[in-house]
């Protein structure tokens, strides 16, 4: 388990001396098993959630990664996260945050991926960004319109 301090000064004196009590009632196996059925029901099929870590703020909650995955390509990396409270298991995404992992996971342009391609008949990486284009395209179950 990781545990993640934020809010902690960048320069000048440092203590830190935790004394931390909440009831956790939800485990990080919990906190992603939550995180992976709200992303599929509310998110994307095409997508999971990741490895949590314990975070430390004004309330202590677990942050679950969203990894975006293409059927061809597995894992391609993180496109958000979530957070899930310990003590009541609420998970606290907006809306708007989701509109912006679906956002990112689309507009990515993800080049990196590029030199992943066999150079096969019609799998090139002069094709690479098109490919790209349209697994990404069926993240939101919708094709968009070419041209």
């Amino acid at each position: 388990m990781t545990v993640t301090l934020e809010a902690i000064p960048k320069t000048g004196h440092l203590e830190i001396d935790i004394k931390v009590s909440a009831s956790v009632n939800v485990s990080a196996f919990t906190a992603r098993q939550k995180a992976n059925n709200f992303i599929l029901s509310e998110i994307s099929y095409m997508m999971h959630a990741g490895e949590p870590t314990l975070v430390l703020g004004e309330r202590i909650y677990w942050r679950v990664p969203v990894i975006l995955s293409l059927t061809s390509r597995g894992d391609v990396g993180e496109v958000g996260r979530l957070d899930i409270d310990v003590e009541t298991g609420q998970i606290q995404i907006s809306p708007q945050q989701i509109a912006q992992i679906q956002s990112y996971a689309e507009t990515n342009p993800l080049l990196a991926l590029a030199g992943m391609f066999d150079g096969g008949q019609g799998d090139t990486a002069e094709r690479a960004e098109t490919i790209l284009k349209n697994e990404l395209n069926a993240i939101t179950g919708f094709a968009k319109p070419s041209g």
